[in-house]
């Protein structure tokens, strides 16, 4: 009798690009991803030398002290003159090729300008993250041995406060002149006790550039309190604005005058596709962030193999120039990738004014055509729109209802609706939704994480676009799957089909899940193509450990499922998977997920102990929403109760197990965790061991609670 056939891998099915949403083929309209960063740059200078690049309403660095009521512009023939004079700063500051150069600051047109100018310099661009918490960027810097650094002046006093924990740091470049030398001595003195303040003594070496007086030591050691005075910090931040330089340490203001830039750059000799170009960083959510590696081709493979037939060309469906908003941080390979391969399209890139309250007004102001997001951000946008519905006579919420209902069904029969996302006249009850967007929105595109399904569905529906999902990492830059407008796919969980160019395939993990490829058809998502990067850096640019395996896959972490259509489905992280006490497996990711799908429940966290013999769960939620469908919200013991069956009832309609139930939860009322930059990272994916941190005496009560 023969032995059954064991399966070692399974292959996703390829992207065809010819779904009813998708644009017709331009073959000299798409972009390669086979060029250097400038030889890209200059090409799309030539072909849309006098159309709209760059817009701004605060200033080109994004300074609050230059917000204005409308936008002004920079043209891709003008960008070019101040690339040509940033590079002319760098140069005379004797940059080096495979120099590091950091990046930190808010999403502004001199962002992506000194990017671009970094490459032209064959200099290595690191992005650093605002979020990731001072300690994490004195890290990265000093990881990445950093000479230069580009800074926003609201955040320069964090850097003058770590400049002693980073030796090789010579040069910071402010990218704007709103500089208070008050405010920043003042934040570069609490920068400094939070990484040195509970060990003061510094390394006494030729790079340090000041030390401190026994005196000052001694005032640290039995401080209690915030206020603390450093008078070394401070006598160096003076002497820093002063002099303009402090030992080994200049400070410089970014040039920015093109009166008489020629508008003329060479491109650099010997520059090729696959050099290092790029350092960036993951989120961090399991520890100290990585240090990922990318070439000019795994920056431009996330558009050309993920946005291919997809987005717009330089004109959109209505005529007008193609546009976008840029409000994601541009650390993060997903945005970053974005704005690069936008000017390859010709697109027009809006900067927001540097705060979320503004971004209501940037998007009224701007009405993007692409509107690109993480699924925090839709589901906000979902929340907002269904809690005025509840606060709706009953007349109007029929009125939405049987619309929404009603353009669902005339899509799924016409899928060549989905070819713009509007549908007269149904569209005229979603137009203020639609207009809330700014009016011209034709194509929105989400990733980062799972969208939930009624998210998706609303998006579908009523922004009167085209939706577009994508899933990938830092290590992929962004590629791997997606799914595109009015694709068939079977499974709403799905996370779509390989991507252009891109082999996505599952190899059996049953060694550390409990799924088998032969049985379940699970198993882990691994990703090859021209997005996987060169290595990772561990202080060596020409000594990378590798990212993919002898095939040239990268292997993700992530569980996911081969359905009969060929696309993949995502089931969980393999790291989030916690056996209780009868040896019963809980997927605490995919739990939480159920769980978020509930109206009434903004953000949980589920955590479960291998003694115990179901998970706990911490819940946030906003009282206006459970106002609706419970009005005794002071009486702690029946939220909890009620609460409690809301979310039993969300986790048996996704199917999940019943042991999985979590037997005590805690309600957190009106806490927006969104909003914590140690529960979430920029990529709004949330940080499980911060939150086991900040929640660990809810915890503990809960798990007494179901001994």
């Amino acid at each position: 009798m023969s032995q059954p056939l064991i399966l070692k891998m399974l292959n996703a099915n390829q992207t065809t690009f010819n779904a009813p949403g998708n644009l017709p083929l331009i073959h000299e309209l798409e972009p390669e991803y086979d060029q250097t960063i400038p030889a890209n740059y200059i090409q799309a200078i030539k072909k849309f030398y006098g159309d709209n690049m760059l817009a701004y309403r605060a200033g080109l660095s994004t300074s609050t002290h230059e917000l204005a009521d409308e936008y002004r512009y920079i043209t891709y023939g003008d960008s070019l003159k101040y690339v040509q004079r940033i590079v002319e700063q760098l140069k005379s500051l004797r940059i080096m090729p495979n120099d590091t150069v950091c990046i930190y600051a808010k999403n502004s047109p001199l962002w992506l300008l000194a990017d671009i100018a970094v490459s032209f310099c064959q200099a290595i661009t690191v992005p650093i993250y605002d979020t990731l918490g001072v300690d994490n960027i004195q890290y990265c810097m000093d990881f990445v041995k950093t000479r230069f650094v580009f800074v926003g002046s609201e955040v320069l006093g964090n850097i003058l406060g770590m400049t002693n924990s980073i030796a090789s740091l010579e040069h910071i470049i402010v990218l704007d002149r709103f500089v208070d030398e008050s405010e920043t001595s003042v934040l570069a003195q609490k920068v400094f006790l939070k990484l040195d303040g509970s060990d003061i003594q510094l390394e006494d070496d030729t790079k340090s550039l000041f030390q401190l007086s026994v005196h000052s030591k001694q005032a640290i050691e039995e401080a209690d309190t915030d206020d603390l005075h450093v008078p070394e910090v401070e006598k160096f931040v003076t002497q820093l604005f002063t002099n303009g330089q402090v030992s080994r340490l200049h400070l410089h203001t970014i040039s920015t005058d093109i009166s008489s830039a020629s508008g003329e750059l060479e491109l650099p000799s010997g520059q090729t596709p696959q050099d290092p170009s790029s350092i960036i960083f993951t989120s961090g959510t399991s520890g100290r962030p990585k240090a990922v590696v990318s070439c000019s081709s795994n920056l431009y493979a996330s558009g050309c193999c993920m946005g291919r037939q997809l987005q717009p060309y330089n004109k959109a469906d209505s005529g007008i120039q193609s546009s976008t908003l840029s409000y994601l941080p541009l650390a993060h390979v997903y945005e970053r990738g974005y704005e690069h391969y936008c000017y390859l399209r010709g697109y027009c890139i809006y900067y927001y004014s540097g705060s979320t309250k503004n971004l209501t007004q940037d998007i009224k102001l701007s009405k993007p055509t692409i509107f690109i997001g993480v699924p925090r951000v839709f589901t906000k946008i979902y929340g907002s729109v269904f809690s005025q519905l509840q606060k709706a006579g009953v007349i109007p919420r029929a009125i939405f209802n049987t619309t929404y209902l009603a353009k669902k069904i005339f899509m799924s029969m016409f899928p060549s609706s989905f070819r713009t996302g509007k549908v007269m006249p149904f569209d005229i009850i979603f137009k203020k939704i639609s207009q809330n967007l700014g009016g011209n929105v034709e194509v929105m595109i989400t990733a980062s994480s799972a969208l939930p399904i009624d998210v998706g569905n609303f998006l579908r529906t009523c922004t009167n676009a085209r939706l577009v999902h994508g899933y990938g990492s830092t290590e992929t830059s962004a590629t791997g799957l997606i799914i595109c407008s009015g694709d068939r796919i079977i499974d709403q969980n799905s996370l779509g089909k390989a991507a252009y160019q891109t082999s996505v395939i599952i190899i059996d993990r049953s060694d550390v899940s409990e799924f088998s490829l032969n049985e379940d058809k699970i198993g882990e998502i691994l990703i090859k193509g021209p997005g996987v990067c060169l290595g990772y850096f561990n202080g060596d640019i020409n000594n990378l450990t590798p990212i993919a395996d002898k095939d040239g896959y990268y292997h993700t972490g992530d569980l996911g499922r081969l359905n009969q259509d060929g696309s993949i489905s995502f089931i969980r992280r393999i790291s989030l998977v916690q056996k209780l006490q009868h040896g019963e497996f809980v997927d605490l990711e995919q739990l939480e997920s159920a769980i978020e799908s509930s109206p009434l429940i903004s953000h949980c966290f589920c955590y479960a102990d291998p003694s115990k013999c179901a998970p706990v769960c911490i819940i946030s939620c906003e009282s206006t929403m459970i106002g609706t469908k419970f009005t005794n919200i002071s009486n702690q013991n029946q939220l909890d109760k009620f609460m409690m069956a809301e979310i039993e009832t969300f986790v048996r309609k996704a199917g999940i197990k019943a042991y999985c139930i979590p037997k005590a939860i805690c309600v957190k009322l009106d806490e927006d965790w969104s909003l914590n930059m140690d529960l979430f990272t920029p990529s709004s994916k949330k940080q499980h061991r911060n939150f086991r941190i900040k929640f660990d005496y809810e915890i503990q009560l809960l798990l007494k609670t179901i001994e």
